[in-house]
């Protein structure tokens, strides 16, 4: 159902009202009203012509942002002179009038019920046309990324004159956006070939450095000078086929003017005139002008300026090439802080990106839909960034350690589909990074505490992502959390060595009468944010030794490293844990807990010996049973000296029982002699 002009203002208001300072709002931007709307393009009536310019130069890209997210379409905004009109039940003596709009005010405190609504701001986000990812593998995606960051910071320019397109940006702003470390950024700006590259995007002038004198009487460098491109070029494979298409239309018969005409009345654009990504362009065709525009003076062989009608037109096919291709959305969050946070490296970026701008999500109902059906499977994600080797992007997903497997996953291929083609799973929320200077491990990529479901009635065969729920016909189906492993904290299943001054002669000496989490973690040597986040938040001891014993029993098998699939479970749910049975022997207290284990290490290493004991406790039997890697609980609970003691203990059993083997054997030889 289409969003009402009026209703979607009215909601930009109430978030302007909510960010803005209150004298701010109420001078320039509460009395605007929507004056029309049509095709996307809004125009907003101001009180006056200085409403006019401040609101034009400090809250167009950000209106134009909301309007996009609600609207759910590309927008344009333009503030125009006209003096708002008044009800007819308001006509009052300006003091009446003033009275009652300071009654009618309220204060207003903003509270987020979310952690993840209150850190991520999923409104904050940044608008690229869709178009541009047919750009990214002729440019690099490094390069891609520069021009996200100049044309955010051109739209979140703080101060424009008036009449003027120039103004002055901060590189920080830039870099902030860009997605790139300062240190990539300068080399990037530093390489020639990065100029090239960005022809038609971005320009730097090429005149030297001009230096002024400042109030200090010393002399500074201004600023350099570059242009930022806001409209989007032709790939160089697109202009080749616009130029091949209207060519063979001359051929035809067709004149210039109504090949243009014709290629406008054509609905499906790829297909009909563009190739799909991956084409590239004869080599004669290399030189073709990357626009429409361009590419139709020179087929048309005048000197001068085009005429109306096809100036036209070619603005119409250059703006539906470019916008056919909807609006990719990027969070504020995602390029501040996930990227970078995350290590993604700038191609991994841009392949998320682009997966998530092939998904959506249905506000009305609540549909959302996580999955991704690449036709022509790894070799296709390959060409999409520009990268000759597909299997690099098999490496990416495939890899559990890797930052990529937690925002993709890759599920089985149904009977429908091709040969070569492949599913993948996206991870639409962004993962929560917090603690010291905002940030921390990848762990936190686990389902937001207190999410709410969004699903409603009628989103049938969806994805609830709020809730991460977990993934239908995966090969592992305990969740997303499970599935890409949380290979990101500084833990390790097995701790380095730790040199202490005494050592324990009697095994039930180092159990202590009740487990203490702060001195497990030290002794694990977990990372002191892991560990500052657990204390934080209180965290029960039971919960952890609940979650590492599921992840060393069976039902845990694939975990690669318990410890740090314990915490991060830890981290979710810090009073709770994977349930019964762990959550029984969690209970146990440790004089009863730890000869379970040295009971299991000893059992697994006379796992041929079918006459050997039970535990004496069904619960463990049935679901921890007996392994050799049990061992490591003692490493993780005890210390590294009790499980090396253990380990001796192991040794010195099967020595013994060697020795008693073969006095057996020995005396029953003798008896038959």
């Amino acid at each position: 159902m289409p969003i009402d002009p009026e209703q979607a203002w009215q909601c930009v208001l109430g978030q302007l009202q909510m960010e803005m300072p209150k004298a701010s709002f109420d001078t320039w931007v509460r009395d605007t009203q929507v004056k029309s709307f049509e095709d996307g393009y809004f125009s907003i009536g101001v009180r006056n012509a200085y409403a006019r310019d401040w609101l034009d130069s400090r809250l167009t890209s950000t209106v134009t942002r909301l309007l996009m997210g609600i609207m759910n379409q590309d927008v344009s905004v333009t503030f125009v002179v006209g003096e708002p009109v008044p009800d007819d039940d308001t006509e009052q003596d300006d003091e009446q009038e003033e009275e009652d709009t300071e009654e009618e005010q309220a204060q207003v405190e903003v509270v987020h019920k979310l952690r993840y609504d209150e850190i991520v701001l999923p409104e904050r986000v940044v608008a690229i046309p869709g178009y541009f990812s047919r750009l990214v593998p002729e440019i690099g995606v490094r390069n891609a990324w520069l021009y996200v960051g100049w044309r955010q910071a051109v739209w979140d320019g703080q101060r424009q004159e008036s009449g003027s397109k120039s103004r002055r940006i901060p590189v920080r702003q830039i870099i902030r956006f860009s997605g790139l470390s300062r240190r990539t950024f300068f080399r990037a700006i530093e390489d020639e070939m990065t100029w090239k590259s960005l022809l038609g995007l971005v320009e730097r002038s090429d005149e030297k450095p001009l230096w002024a004198k400042g109030r200090d009487k010393r002399a500074h460098r201004l600023p350099n000078h570059y242009t930022v491109h806001m409209t989007l070029p032709l790939s160089q494979a697109d202009a080749a086929s616009v130029f091949e298409w209207l060519e063979n239309r001359l051929q035809e018969g067709l004149s210039l003017l109504d090949a243009l005409r014709q290629a406008n009345a054509h609905q499906d654009l790829v297909g009909e005139i563009l190739h799909p990504i991956g084409v590239p362009a004869p080599e004669k065709l290399k030189d073709i002008p990357r626009s429409v525009m361009a590419i139709t003076k020179s087929m048309s062989g005048l000197d001068g300026d085009l005429s109306a009608d096809l100036r036209d037109a070619a603005e119409t096919l250059h703006r539906r090439i470019t916008s056919a291709f909807g609006t990719i959305l990027m969070t504020h969050y995602f390029l501040e802080t996930v990227i970078s946070n995350a290590a993604l490296t700038p191609a991994q970026a841009w392949l998320v990106a682009l997966l998530r701008d092939r998904c959506y999500i249905n506000q009305d109902t609540g549909e959302v839909r996580d999955e991704v059906l690449v036709r022509g499977g790894y070799g296709e994600l390959a060409d999409w960034l520009g990268l000759n080797r597909s299997k690099t992007i098999w490496e990416w997903i495939r890899d559990e350690q890797g930052p990529v497997s937690a925002f993709l996953c890759i599920l089985p291929s149904q009977e429908r589909d091709d040969v070569d083609s492949l599913r993948i799973q996206v991870r639409l929320d962004e993962p929560i990074f917090d603690g010291a200077n905002g940030t921390i491990s990848m762990a936190r990529m686990a389902p937001v505490d207190g999410a709410v479901d969004t699903h409603k009635d009628g989103a049938d065969g969806t994805h609830t992502m709020a809730q991460l729920a977990p993934m239908e016909g995966a090969d592992d189906t305990n969740g997303w959390r499970e599935w890409h492993r949380l290979k990101h904290l500084n833990t390790s299943h097995k701790p380095q060595k730790r040199v202490t001054t005494t050592t324990q002669d009697d095994p039930a000496a180092a159990v202590p009468s009740s487990w203490v989490l702060r001195k497990i973690l030290i002794q694990s040597r977990v990372h002191p944010k892991v560990a500052k986040d657990l204390h934080a938040k209180n965290a029960s001891v039971k919960a952890f030794v609940s979650w590492l014993l599921y992840a060393f029993s069976p039902a845990g098998e694939g975990i690669q490293n318990p410890l740090a699939y314990a915490l991060a479970s830890l981290r979710d749910n810090p009073d709770r844990g994977p349930g019964n049975p762990y959550d029984r022997l969690a209970d146990l207290p440790p004089a009863e807990l730890i000869p379970l284990v040295r009971w299991s290490v000893r059992r697994a290493a006379r796992k041929y010996d079918f006459q050997a004991e039970d535990s004496g406790n069904e619960i463990w039997d049935k679901a921890m049973g007996f392994s050799e890697r049990h061992g490591t609980i003692l490493a993780i609970l005890l210390g590294e000296d009790e499980a090396a003691q253990t380990i001796e203990r192991r040794k010195t059993e099967i020595f013994q029982d060697g020795e008693k083997t073969f006095q057996e054997i020995e005396t029953i030889r003798t008896c038959k002699r």
